[in-house]
């Protein structure tokens, strides 16, 4: 009997990603609703959170998450996979299913295994008392931020990076971990790496067979919330990071790593990705579809 192998992927929002494995286990990355104008609104109602299985938090910062809460409410039962700091800080407001973990741990969820690696980022920790303003908002220190590593079942691995700058752990990851599928942080700005540098990462540190970038902001007339987008520019660290970094990043790609496929999708995209091939397999390409934008 033949096996599902397909991968389905989907960006959502500035880094919110729904990850639907082979087996059939849905993952949700980096929740970040409130005030958020790269959100596609369908993936932020109740009935799509409440089929996800498990959150997968690189860092506690509120455009990563903001919306565990939300989450939590419209699905009581989701698991969430996050650093040591952030999830203790988590289980003190009364969130259950924490799976807190430090550099190098790994835990076997369903059809996955979970690993944390390192990011050259920080973290703290926004609680916002959502009938206040959000200026009474306080920050914890929330530990160092982290990557998310998914082996699925059949050895495909996904290196989800989160939030990060360029670090020789990257070739740690490579080296050890040989990622078949990355996802990088492309939207510079004053917060992370710029499409030069998520170039170098990807084709010289990672030497990724496939990239997905993520984690810049469109420019406002092509935002899901347009008038949302351009208040928000007023922030440094938006207006910075807003144009079109994605296709930036892949047209330095395709000049200076031909060799490595890159994916852009730009938000509500999704591809359908063969992981029939284990680790270091030729893999001609891995695409089978990116047919999946919203209507």
């Amino acid at each position: 009997m033949l096996q599902n192998r397909r991968l389905t992927i989907r960006r959502v929002g500035l880094s919110m990603f729904v990850i639907d494995t082979p087996g059939g286990t849905r993952f949700l990355t980096d929740p970040w609703f409130r005030g958020n104008p790269t959100l596609i609104p369908e993936f932020g109602a109740d009935e799509f959170l409440a089929t996800v299985d498990a959150l997968l938090v690189s860092h506690g910062h509120t455009d990563h998450a903001e919306g565990i809460p939300r989450v939590r409410g419209a699905s009581p039962g989701v698991d969430i996979f996050t650093g040591f700091e952030l999830g203790m800080l988590l289980l003190t407001r009364h969130l259950p299913n924490i799976t807190y973990m430090n550099f190098g741990g790994s835990v076997s969820y369903r059809d996955t295994t979970v690993h944390f690696v390192p990011a050259s980022h920080e973290s703290a920790y926004r609680v916002i008392d959502p009938t206040e303003d959000r200026s009474s908002a306080t920050s914890l220190y929330a530990g160092l931020a982290g990557g998310i590593l998914l082996t699925l079942q059949h050895g495909y691995r996904i290196y989800y990076a989160g939030d990060t700058g360029l670090s020789a752990e990257m070739t740690i990851i490579r080296d050890y971990w040989k990622p078949d599928l990355v996802i990088l942080p492309v939207g510079g700005s004053t917060l992370g790496m710029d499409p030069d540098q998520a170039a170098y990462a990807a084709g010289v540190l990672l030497r990724a067979r496939h990239v997905i970038p993520c984690h810049w902001f469109p420019p406002p007339d092509e935002a899901p919330d347009p008038q949302l987008m351009t208040r928000s520019m007023a922030s440094s660290g938006i207006r910075g990071a807003t144009g079109h970094r994605g296709r930036e990043f892949a047209a330095m790609m395709r000049e200076r790593h031909p060799e490595v496929t890159v994916t852009l999708l730009e938000l509500g995209d999704g591809a359908t990705i063969d992981t029939g091939g284990l680790p270091g397999a030729d893999s001609a390409d891995p695409i089978l579809d990116t047919g999946l934008g919203l209507s």
